[in-house]
């Protein structure tokens, strides 16, 4: 996966928060507790796409919300983060 397809896919899980957010406020439940779960398979993607790069621990699915969800920084340079960092053995 090239780091724009990975940005496009950043951004989508983004606006994807934001509605879980507002659905939760507004009806009580998000996204995944109806007919919407498979909006899921966007954070999926990201992950099996970013896993090749990632350093090999079972704390990654950690740090990989954290670098997903920070919105300090722009879904390119998350993008960047996620497709530049070298396996550990």
């Amino acid at each position: 996966m090239n780091k724009q397809d990975m940005a496009q896919l950043i951004e989508a899980e983004d606006h994807l928060i934001r509605l879980n957010s507002v659905l939760q406020e507004l009806t009580g439940y998000g996204y995944a507790d109806g007919d919407f779960a498979k909006l899921g398979n966007i954070y999926d993607v990201i992950y099996r796409n970013a896993k090749p790069y990632l350093p090999a621990n079972t704390e990654w699915d950690v740090e990989l919300y954290s670098i997903i969800t920070n919105q300090e920084l722009s879904c390119e340079e998350r993008a960047n983060i996620l497709l530049s960092r070298h396996a550990k053995s």
